[in-house]
C-alpha cells in the first residue's frame, strides 16, 4: 500500500517507504504486525461503548471518553508497546464471519 499524502493508515510497515516508481514495479507487502497494530489502534479508538440516544448509554459514554481525549499517552503508541500474540497477528489477516445471535 503507498500513501501519496496525509493519511491515517500513514504508519511505519504499513505503508511503503519506496518511490512510486520503485512501488509500481516491485511493491512490497506490509509488515503482519504493522497490520495487527494498526487494526488494534482502530478498533480500541473507534469503538466507545455507549450510546447518544438513551440515558444509561450517554452515562456509560461520559464515563469513558473524557479519559480517552485526555490521556497523554497517544493511543498508537500505547498499543505498539504491547507485545502481540503470533498466532493473534496472523489471524488478523484473515476474514472471519461472526453471526449475531
Amino acid at each position: 500500500m503507498a500513501a501519496l499524502g496525509r493519511a491515517i493508515y500513514k504508519k511505519p510497515g504499513l505503508v511503503s517507504e519506496q518511490s512510486l516508481t520503485g512501488f509500481i514495479r516491485h511493491p512490497r507487502r506490509p509488515d503482519l504486525r504493522s497490520y495487527w497494530l494498526f487494526r488494534q489502534y482502530l478498533m480500541e479508538t473507534s469503538q466507545i461503548a455507549g450510546s447518544f440516544y438513551g440515558e444509561a448509554g450517554r452515562k456509560r459514554l461520559m464515563e469513558t471518553l473524557p479519559a480517552r481525549m485526555l490521556d497523554p499517552v497517544d493511543a498508537y503508541d500505547r498499543i505498539s508497546e504491547r507485545r502481540a500474540d503470533p498466532a493473534e497477528v496472523e489471524s488478523a489477516t484473515k476474514p472471519v464471519l461472526r453471526i449475531a445471535r
